[in-house]
C-alpha cells in the first residue's frame, strides 16, 4: 500500500496566496481550488459553511481573483461544495507528466492520496477577509482519497458518462483538461481500509479543522512551511 503526498489548492503560483484557517471558527480550514480559465465551476458557486467563497478569494488575493472566476474543483472531496447528482463519490484527476509519474510509480487500487496545501490564519475586518499579520505559513493535510477505480479519459468520454453520470461536471471531463494527454480520474473507495486498523471513515473526504497531527510543517523548529516533521 502506497501513501502519496499530493500538493493541491492555492499556492505561490496558482492563486498566489494561501488557503484560509478560520481562527474564529475553531480553526476550520478550506482548501481553495486553483483558478483555471474555462473550468466548469466558479468560486462564487462553491459553498462552505455560510462563507461567501467568491468574496473570500477576492479579499485574500488582493482583488486579483473574483467570484465569477473559474475554479478547478479538483480533488473533489466535499459533497456539499456544489450541487450533486445521485451516486457522487470523491474523485481526483491527473494528466500529462503528473499522471505519467503516478503510473510509473505503480500507484493503483487501494493506495492512499494525502492532499496537502499552503494555509494561513485569516480574520474578517468589516466586510473583507485578511491574513493575520503574525501567524506562520503552514503545510497542512486537508484531505484524502483511497483509490477504488482509475478511469482513463482519453477518447472514452461517452462511455465514462454512461457509467458515471455524476462525473459530468468534473474538470478533467471538460475543456481545457479533457484534451490533455494521459488524462485520468481516480475514484474513491466507499470505505477507508488500512491493514491493521479498524476504521469507519469514508474512502475520500476532507479534514475540517487544523490540528497538530495533520500539520506537516515543523512547528518545533519553525523556519519555513516547507521544512517538515512528518506526524506519526
Amino acid at each position: 500500500m502506497k501513501f502519496i503526498f499530493s500538493r493541491k489548492g492555492f499556492d505561490s503560483k496558482a492563486g498566489e496566496c494561501a488557503s484560509p484557517i478560520f481562527t474564529d471558527d475553531q480553526d476550520r480550514i478550506l482548501s481553495l481550488p486553483i483558478p483555471i480559465t474555462g473550468a466548469p465551476v466558479s468560486f462564487e458557486e462553491i459553498q462552505f459553511k455560510g462563507v461567501d467563497v467568491g468574496e473570500l478569494v477576492k479579499s485574500l488575493s488582493g482583488d486579483k481573483r473574483n467570484g465569477p472566476d473559474s475554479a478547478h474543483l479538483d480533488p473533489d472531496l466535499r459533497k456539499d461544495a456544489i450541487g450533486r447528482l445521485e451516486g457522487w463519490k470523491p474523485s481526483f484527476g491527473q494528466s500529462s507528466s503528473a499522471q505519467s509519474h503516478l503510473r510509473n510509480s505503480g500507484v493503483g487500487i487501494g493506495d492512499l492520496f494525502l492532499f496537502f496545501g499552503w494555509f494561513r490564519r485569516v480574520e474578517k475586518d468589516r466586510d473583507r477577509w485578511r491574513y493575520e499579520r503574525s501567524p506562520k505559513d503552514l503545510h497542512v493535510i486537508f484531505g484524502w482519497l483511497q483509490v477504488d477505480r482509475i478511469i482513463e479519459v482519453n477518447n472514452n468520454l461517452d462511455r465514462i458518462l454512461d457509467e458515471f453520470p455524476w462525473l459530468k461536471d468534473h474538470p478533467h471531463l471538460k475543456k481545457p483538461e479533457v484534451d490533455l494527454p494521459n488524462n485520468a480520474i481516480y475514484i474513491a473507495k466507499d470505505r477507508l481500509s488500512i491493514p491493521g486498523l479498524r476504521l469507519k471513515a469514508p474512502g475520500g473526504g476532507v479534514f475540517e479543522h487544523l490540528c497538530k497531527a495533520r500539520t506537516l510543517t515543523d512547528m518545533e523548529d519553525y523556519r519555513s512551511r516547507s521544512l517538515w516533521r512528518i506526524p506519526s
